[in-house]
């Protein structure tokens, strides 16, 4: 991980990461956020991709299909680990029942 390498010996390092379990998203946030998901879920995997496809056939090429890049909290911790990091913290934003984010705190050890 870049982080550890550009912090020197017991410098301390603050970072986030999206949960890759989107569930956090229909009882957090706007009613709008939860629309947009709704029509980009019909549009990119759903009932809208014949819609899909005549907009790729006008533009020439292929729309790309997003890519969800979460994490769970324990995979977040690993990579945290391999990087040669220790988290001193680690904290959930969101509901209690699916966070949306995870904070670690860390510190370079050497």
């Amino acid at each position: 991980m870049e982080l550890a390498r550009v912090t020197r010996p017991g410098g301390l390092v603050v970072m986030d990461h999206e949960n890759r379990h989107p569930y956090w998203r229909l009882t957090w946030g706007s009613k709008r956020s939860l629309v947009g998901l709704v029509i980009r879920r019909m549009f990119f995997f759903g009932l809208g991709r014949p819609f899909r496809k005549t907009i790729e056939r006008v533009l020439g090429r292929e729309i790309p299909k997003p890519v969800m890049m979460g994490v769970s909290k324990a995979a977040f911790k690993e990579m945290i680990l391999k990087s040669g990091l220790e988290p001193l913290e680690m904290l959930d934003f969101g509901p209690r029942w699916c966070p949306a984010y995870f904070l670690a705190v860390c510190r370079k050890s050497g």
